[in-house]
């Protein structure tokens, strides 16, 4: 039974056929032992000079000896701590999703506010600019001469 070729992988010749199934043949341990005669070739042409051991440095010993706790209970103390760390952040972080909330809710309140005073002004204009207009229009139709009325005080009767 013929096997589908992989893609992007090159087609057998002859010769690559005679290596694919001698790889097949060969055990998991003549790999290796081939693989070994290899490396060892190829370390023999790459130095000539041996090898030296390096020293590792030797470590400051502490003073006193503080007494461990078992791993367990340092465990369970970071787990506690890191517990409470998420619980904390989880607080701040509603906090501050409320406050955030608040903040944008006035925002939209306040851009309310403004587009009524917007009109407000709009209109405010609008009656000012009428009423400069009828004032000339009055004057216009009385010549001139016109007549202030000034309002009357009740103190003054």
């Amino acid at each position: 039974m013929k096997q589908a070729r992989r893609r992007g992988a090159k087609a057998r010749t002859p010769k690559r056929r005679v290596r694919a199934k001698r790889a097949r043949a060969r055990t998991a341990k003549q790999t290796i032992e081939k693989r070994r005669a290899v490396q060892s070739r190829a370390a023999k042409s790459r130095s000539t000079k041996p090898r030296v051991a390096r020293k590792k440095p030797a470590r400051a010993k502490p003073a006193t000896r503080v007494p461990r706790q078992t791993t367990r209970a340092v465990g369970a103390e970071v787990v506690a701590s890191l517990e409470h760390d998420v619980r904390r952040l989880r607080s701040a972080r509603r906090q501050l999703e409320k406050r955030l909330t608040a903040a944008v809710q006035e925002i939209g309140t306040i851009r309310q506010f403004e587009i009524r005073a917007q009109v407000l002004e709009s209109e405010l204009a609008k009656r000012d600019a009428e009423i400069g207009r009828l004032r000339t229009e009055r004057e216009e139709q009385l010549g001139g001469a016109s007549i202030v009325s000034t309002p009357v005080s009740p103190q003054a009767s």
